[in-house]
């Protein structure tokens, strides 16, 4: 992808990065060992922010950064995030058309299945509705997406088509086939 900005490098030399794990984006602080970046591990530390799948990672001023993301309850917005622990967080963009009400977002859950003695990775979203009680001991019915490549990932976000379908009862499972990254 033109113009992807997954990391970036801060005023001391870290390194301010998205990291995948457990189903969704997280950011991180990489910081070097003291004698150098060749002479150990490493040290990582997460940084609080709002987003679950990070599309860029930008540290203009080398201390702080601007992310742009998917929240469970909006699609595509930039935030501000402080990298001092703090946990401050300002958005730099309105929201980007319907934002979800909390209580009504399906919210990913990374999931496992075994196929031919594979484990295939993936995110399932429940049907969510406060508005409705599904009949005990029934299973909803189930769509499954495939993402379009090799290079590309299910997304744990925001998804309208996602939201339309978990809001009206049906559970939504986001493949990542063998070879995603």
């Amino acid at each position: 992808v033109f113009g992807l900005h997954t990391f970036d490098e801060l005023a001391n030399g870290s390194l301010v990065a998205r990291m995948g794990t457990g189903g969704r984006d997280r950011l991180v602080v990489l910081r070097p060992p003291a004698d150098g970046p060749d002479g150990g591990t490493w040290s990582i530390r997460e940084v609080e922010q709002p987003c679950v799948s990070l599309a860029g990672v930008v540290s203009p001023d080398g201390v702080s950064a601007v992310v742009h993301g998917t929240t469970p309850v909006e699609a595509h917005a930039v935030f501000a995030v402080a990298l001092d622990g703090s946990g401050s967080t300002q958005r730099l963009s309105a929201p980007a058309g319907v934002v979800v009400a909390p209580e009504r977002a399906s919210r990913s859950e990374p999931h496992e299945a075994t196929v031919a003695g594979h484990t295939v990775p993936g995110l399932f979203f429940p049907p969510t509705n406060p508005d409705v009680v599904p009949d005990p001991g029934i299973l909803p019915p189930l769509v499954v997406f495939c993402h379009g490549g090799p290079t590309a990932a299910s997304e744990p976000g925001y998804d309208p088509v996602v939201q339309f379908l978990t809001s009206r009862g049906i559970a939504v499972a986001a493949v990542d086939y063998r070879g995603s990254t």
